[in-house]
């Protein structure tokens, strides 16, 4: 065996390793939702590709509205954790990803913590 097939037979081990292990990681991920109703406590019930989900925390400072799209923050892929990050009005990107892909596909951004954080579409 030469060098060449040496180095190939260890990155083959390495990707075998490394997508065994791949389910096992937590990541967070942002999902697009609307506001069904605001809650008297300073929560919201949201619909994620119709699926509802009863008092969900809102970030301080942002004002949700009610059928207003919003970016959903998934902590660690735990939905338990999960709170409102990001509003229509407070974020253009939201508007322009929202025409470019449409509302109510099942897109979901995974947050890598690898330098400073940087989205991924899955």
């Amino acid at each position: 065996m030469n060098d060449i097939e040496k180095a190939n037979s260890i990155l083959d081990a390495i990707e075998i390793l490394a997508k065994k292990n791949d389910s096992k990681l937590s990541f967070n991920k942002k999902r697009k939702a609307i506001i069904q109703s605001l809650n008297d406590d300073g929560t919201v019930d949201i619909l994620i590709n119709k699926e509802s989900y009863k008092n969900i925390e809102v970030r301080t400072g942002l004002s949700p509205m009610v059928n207003e799209v919003v970016r959903i923050e998934i902590p660690n892929n735990s939905l338990k954790n999960m709170y409102v990050d990001t509003t229509l009005k407070n974020n253009f990107d939201l508007l322009i990803d929202d025409i470019d892909g449409g509302l109510f596909t099942d897109d979901i951004y995974t947050e890598l913590a690898i330098d400073g954080g940087m989205f991924i579409y899955e």
